[in-house]
């Protein structure tokens, strides 16, 4: 067995890291809508067919990968709609977060979003899109916590593990990355402070400009093309708002 996988988890689970772990990594033959064998999986990672299968069902839960009817398995693909659809949905739920929460963070809480945003800086001197990732989304996720409702840190994870799959399209993107590490600090300077309305204008104007800089990349991303811009071969339409207040 390969010694991607963890000896602490089931078959399944481990197995399911070791291709998620490729898919994120951008591994040759794991681009955004590569066809993937059962088969070749298995022989790969060193187990047998059934628990590879456990593993994509697992994945197709998430978003990562889409289970075809008499097609097979590939790496998922978004559609501009999808997109559009997830980072409204995505930034909506910041919008509540700090609605619910109906005053500025604790001290501790902004440490640990600074911790956060000191920690992105640094990954973007040295160029590391994992340490990166792992510490962009650790801010969100800090944000959302902050309204102490389980229920929304419950949609919020939920929804994180289909947006993974847009990391794909930015694997070395430094300037969009020091743009919103700058739009970032801004929002967690203002949760120390408030008012709370300003607050959350400036978390407004951050997801509508990362929705304009994932668009603009995803256009330019090759395995964007050939049909996957919109729903049977029809162009997309323009961006509308990204939320109706």
């Amino acid at each position: 067995m390969v010694t991607e996988l963890d000896v602490g988890q089931t078959i399944a689970a481990r197995t399911a890291d070791a291709i998620r772990n490729r898919i994120l990594s951008l591994a040759p033959g794991y681009a955004p809508g590569e066809r993937l064998l059962p088969e070749v999986l298995a022989d790969s990672l060193g187990v047998s067919i059934t628990p590879v299968r456990e593993a994509l069902r697992l994945l197709g839960s998430e978003g990562l990968v889409e289970l075809l009817p008499r097609r097979g398995v590939r790496v998922a693909t978004m559609t501009l709609d999808e997109i559009r659809d997830l980072t409204a949905v995505r930034g909506g739920i910041e919008l509540l977060a700090i609605r619910l929460r109906g005053a500025t963070y604790a001290s501790q809480e902004i440490e640990d979003l600074e911790a956060c945003l000191d920690m992105c800086e640094r990954a973007i001197t040295d160029q590391d899109v994992r340490t990166y990732r792992r510490f962009d989304t650790q801010v969100h996720r800090l944000i959302v916590v902050g309204s102490h409702s389980q229920t929304l840190v419950g949609v919020y994870e939920q929804l994180h593990r289909r947006a993974q799959i847009l990391e794909l399209y930015f694997t070395d993107t430094w300037d969009l990355y020091r743009e919103s590490l700058g739009e970032h600090r801004e929002i967690v300077r203002l949760l120390a402070t408030g008012p709370m309305e300003t607050v959350e204008a400036a978390v407004w104007d951050h997801w509508r400009r990362s929705r304009s800089r994932i668009l603009e990349r995803f256009r330019r991303f090759p395995s964007s093309l050939d049909g996957t811009h919109g729903r049977d071969g029809a162009p997309p339409a323009e961006p509308g708002p990204l939320l109706a207040r």
